[in-house]
């Protein structure tokens, strides 16, 4: 079976970069199953290891890390808008991640009750991996286009 480059949509994917989130989410969607099932385990054998809304945002945030950091080292995540604009969302994330993070962590710095007080942190922690590895894709971009610009003046 042949595969073309094709836009699919208005939203700039290909066809490729389609095939391949799709590949992701399923494996993604297995591992949260998987993950609720364990974390169920867990709370059964030994008791819940922190408040529910933390356990499920824990949950939630792992895979949805998993998701952005596979799909970005597939070329898959990033379809929509010039790559400038993609930038400029990846870092507003992650500034709106580190900038929650830590004024709820100053906030609640110390408090007995971090962990029932504190659930957003693996969302911020989340955001701000965003972030990171949307420099890491913009590098990367920037660092193929110089590879390339170099091949053609030789």
């Amino acid at each position: 079976m042949t595969m073309s480059i094709m836009a699919v949509g208005d939203n700039g994917y290909d066809e490729r970069q389609v095939l391949l989130r799709g590949k992701i989410s399923n494996a993604c969607l297995a591992g949260v199953l998987a993950t609720v099932l364990v974390n169920g385990a867990v709370n059964d054998a030994f008791g819940p290891w922190g408040p529910a809304l933390l356990q499920a945002s824990v949950v939630a945030s792992v895979w949805m890390t998993v998701f952005v950091v596979w799909a970005m080292g597939t070329g898959a995540y990033f379809g929509s808008g010039g790559p400038a604009s993609r930038a400029r969302f990846g870092y507003l994330l992650a500034a709106v991640g580190a900038v929650v993070a830590a004024v709820q962590g100053w906030r609640l710095w110390g408090s007995p009750e971090f962990l029932e007080r504190a659930p957003t942190m693996p969302v911020c922690a989340f955001l701000v991996v965003v972030g990171v590895v949307t420099f890491i894709a913009e590098r990367r971009e920037a660092r193929g286009q110089a590879d390339a610009r170099g091949a053609e003046d030789v």
